[in-house]
C-alpha cells in the first residue's frame, strides 16, 4: 500500500524531498532525525555506509543498501547546503517528513503510520527474511547491541542483511506502484 501511496503522491506533485526521505526511512530503518539531517559528507556511496557523527546511540557507521543509496545519491544538491535532504525554506535540513507521510497515507487510506512505523517495518522485514536479533539490532543502530561500531569496516554479513532487506522492501514498493499504474488517471 505504501508503494502505491508514494507513486500516487509523486504523480500529484507532492514534495520530492519529502517523498525521498520516506523512501530512505523505509529502505534503511534509520530514525527520522538521522535521515532528515543526513549530510552528504557522511555518505560513502561506494562503501555503502553512512558515518553518523552523532545519533541517539552516539556516533555510528550504518550500512546503506544499494536501493537506498540510489535515493540518497540522486538528491539534487542545493548550493551551500551540506544536507542530503535540504529545506527549501531555511538553511537547515528538511523536517516535514511527518506531514508528507500523512498525506501519502491518506491517499491510500493507511492509518496510524508514522516515520517510526517505517523503521519498525524495516526491522520486521529483516526478521521475516530470517536475520537474527543481533543482526537486526546492528542494522537499526540500537544502543544495546553487543557489536562494536568503532570501526569504519562494516561486516559483509551486515551489509548483505541490509541489502536484502532494502531490496525486498523496494520490490514491494514497486509492486504497489505498478498496481497504481493499472488504474485510470484521477
Amino acid at each position: 500500500m505504501l508503494g502505491k501511496g508514494l507513486a500516487y503522491a509523486e504523480r500529484r506533485g507532492d514534495s520530492p524531498t519529502g517523498l525521498a526521505v520516506i523512501r530512505t526511512l523505509i529502505l534503511t530503518g534509520y530514525r527520522r532525525e538521522e535521515a532528515q539531517a543526513m549530510q552528504r559528507a557522511w555518505v560513502n556511496a561506494h562503501g555503502l555506509y553512512v558515518a553518523f557523527p552523532d545519533t541517539k546511540s552516539d556516533a555510528q557507521i550504518r550500512a546503506l543498501g544499494p536501493e537506498a543509496a540510489k535515493v540518497v545519491m540522486t538528491q539534487p544538491e542545493v548550493a551551500g547546503s551540506p544536507y542530503v535532504f535540504p529545506s527549501m525554506s531555511s538553511d537547515g535540513p528538511f523536517t516535514a517528513v511527518g506531514s508528507v507521510l500523512q498525506r501519502v497515507c491518506q491517499l491510500v487510506e493507511l492509518k496510524g503510520v508514522t516515520p517510526h512505523t517505517l523503521r519498525h517495518t524495516f526491522g520486521s522485514m529483516a526478521g521475516e527474511l530470517g536475520f537474527s536479533e543481533l543482526t537486526i539490532r546492528a542494522m537499526l543502530g540500537h544502543a544495546s547491541q553487543n557489536v562494536t561500531q568503532d570501526y569504519i569496516h562494516i561486516d559483509d554479513a551486515l551489509k548483505l542483511a541490509v541489502q536484502r532487506t532494502s531490496d525486498e522492501i523496494a520490490r514491494l514498493l514497486e509492486l504497489g506502484a505498478k498496481r497504481l499504474e493499472k488504474l485510470p488517471n484521477t
